[in-house]
C-alpha cells in the first residue's frame, strides 16, 4: 500500500508545485452575490439564458463569464439562516446526517448530485451550457461545496477512480509529461472500492487525499462508497503503464486563469455590488426571522429598520458602511442564538448595543428617522433616573435624540 505513495512523492519531488492561501477572486465575490439574490425570497432575480445574463439592482453579471472565470466554490460563505430561507420545503429533513453538521439544503445537494445531478453539474461547470435550470443547478452546486467544506475527513483513504479512454487521456499525457496539474472544473468522485469503478483506466490516489470527503451518509447509493473532490481540484498525474495511473489531489497556486473578469465593471458598481451583497444577507437573515418568530416579529422589524436605512454613497467610507452591517448581523446571530437554544423567555435585544449601531448610522450623512419605541426608547423618567445615578452607559447616549 505504502509503495505506491512513496513512488508518488519521489516522482513530484522534481515538479514545482506552490501551495499557499488564495485571495477571494471578483468571480467568486459576484457569484456569491447572484446565491444571496437566490436565497432571499424578495429579489426573485431571473437568468436571461439567450444572453447569459441576471441582472441585480440594475447591474448586469454574466453567468457565463463568471463560470470562465472558474470561480472558488470553497471560498463561497452562507449563513445558516440563508439556507433555511432558501430551503424552506420540509421534505428536505428527511435525508440523513449521522454527524449532525450539515444543513438540511446541503445535504438535498449532495443526495442530488449521487442521483443523477452530476450530469448537468459537471455540464455547466466544465462547458458552461445554460438553461432555465442553470441558475438553481448553479446554487445546489454552491451548497453542496458548501456542505463538503463542513465534513472533516480524519480516516485514511486510499481511493480509485476508473475512466473510459477519451479525449482526456492525451491531454493527460501530455501535462503529465511535462509535470503540470491538471485542473477538474467539475466535482470528481471517488470510491474506495475499486469494485465500484468502472472503464478501462484505471487511477489510484493514496493515503493522503485529504481534500476528498466521504459522501456515503447523504448519497442515493451508498454501496459505491464515493468520496468527492470540490470543483476546480487539480490533480498531478504519474503515469504507469498505459492505463494505470497515480494521481495526488491538491489546492495549488500555479493556476492563473487567463480570462480577465473584472474589465466590465467600473469602480463605482464594484463598491456598490459589495454593499448590496452583505446588506442582502443581512436582510435574508432579518425576514427569515420575523417570519418563524411571529411572537418577535416587533423587535425584529425593528432591526429591519436599521437595516433599511444603511445606505453607501460615494462620500461614505464602504469599510466604515460594512462595519455598521456587522453589527447589526451580531446583533442577529445573538437574537437567533436565543431562539434556537429554547431560551426565549430570556430573548432580550442589548439596548446599549443597538444604540451604538444607531448612532453609526447617523455618522453616514444620510437622515435617520426616529427609531420606534419597542426597540430602543426609554421612558423619560427611566433616562432621568439613570443620569442622576451617573450612568456612563446613559451619560455616553445622551446625545442621541429618541
Amino acid at each position: 500500500m505504502h509503495s505506491h505513495s512513496s513512488n508518488l512523492e519521489s516522482e513530484l519531488s522534481t515538479w514545482q508545485i506552490y501551495q499557499g492561501p488564495r485571495n477571494k477572486r471578483l468571480a467568486t465575490q459576484h457569484l456569491e452575490y447572484l446565491i444571496y439574490a437566490l436565497m432571499d425570497g424578495t429579489t426573485r432575480p431571473k437568468l436571461d439564458v439567450i444572453s447569459a445574463t441576471i441582472t441585480i439592482d440594475g447591474i448586469q453579471f454574466n453567468l457565463k463569464n463568471i463560470l470562465k472565470a472558474e470561480p472558488d466554490f470553497e471560498h463561497l460563505s452562507f449563513h445558516r439562516l440563508q439556507l433555511s430561507a432558501f430551503g424552506h420545503d420540509n421534505s428536505l429533513n428527511t435525508y440523513p446526517d449521522p454527524l449532525g453538521i450539515l444543513h438540511p439544503v446541503e445535504k438535498y445537494a449532495i443526495g442530488y448530485w449521487s442521483g443523477g445531478g452530476y450530469i448537468d453539474f459537471n455540464t455547466l461547470l466544465r462547458f458552461h451550457t445554460l438553461t432555465t435550470e442553470s441558475y438553481l443547478d448553479l446554487a445546489h452546486i454552491c451548497f453542496a461545496t458548501h456542505g463538503l467544506n463542513k465534513i472533516n475527513t480524519h480516516e485514511i483513504i486510499k481511493g480509485y477512480r476508473h475512466e473510459h479512454p477519451g479525449a482526456f487521456l492525451r491531454e493527460r499525457k501530455r501535462l503529465a509529461a511535462s509535470k503540470q496539474l491538471i485542473r477538474h472544473k467539475g466535482f470528481t468522485a471517488i470510491s474506495v472500492d475499486s469494485l465500484h469503478s468502472f472503464g478501462d483506466v484505471k487511477t489510484t490516489l493514496p493515503e493522503n487525499n485529504f481534500l476528498a470527503k466521504s459522501i456515503i451518509p447523504y448519497a442515493n447509493s451508498r454501496s459505491e462508497n464515493e468520496y468527492l473532490f470540490p470543483p476546480n481540484t487539480e490533480f498531478a498525474f504519474i503515469k504507469e503503464d498505459e492505463d494505470n495511473w497515480q494521481a495526488l489531489a491538491l489546492r495549488s497556486i500555479n493556476y492563473e486563469n487567463s480570462y480577465h473578469y473584472d474589465q466590465a465593471f467600473t469602480p463605482a458598481q464594484l463598491k456598490k455590488i459589495i454593499f448590496h451583497r452583505e446588506k442582502l444577507r443581512l436582510n435574508t437573515l432579518a425576514h427569515y426571522l420575523q417570519q418563524h418568530h411571529n411572537e418577535f416579529g416587533v423587535a425584529i422589524k425593528d432591526v429591519i429598520g436599521l437595516i433599511d436605512n444603511i445606505q453607501c454613497e460615494q462620500k461614505t467610507s464602504l469599510q466604515h458602511t460594512l462595519k455598521i452591517i456587522a453589527s447589526l448581523q451580531d446583533l442577529l446571530d445573538s437574537m437567533d442564538d436565543s431562539l434556537t437554544s429554547g431560551a426565549k423567555s430570556k430573548l432580550k435585544l442589548p439596548q446599549e448595543f443597538a444604540l451604538q449601531i444607531l448612532e453609526q448610522l447617523q455618522s453616514l450623512h444620510k437622515p435617520v428617522p426616529k427609531p420606534p419605541l419597542t426597540l430602543f426608547a426609554k421612558r423619560k423618567s427611566h433616562r432621568l433616573e439613570n443620569a442622576k445615578t451617573g450612568n456612563p452607559i446613559m451619560e455616553q447616549n445622551k446625545r442621541i435624540k429618541l
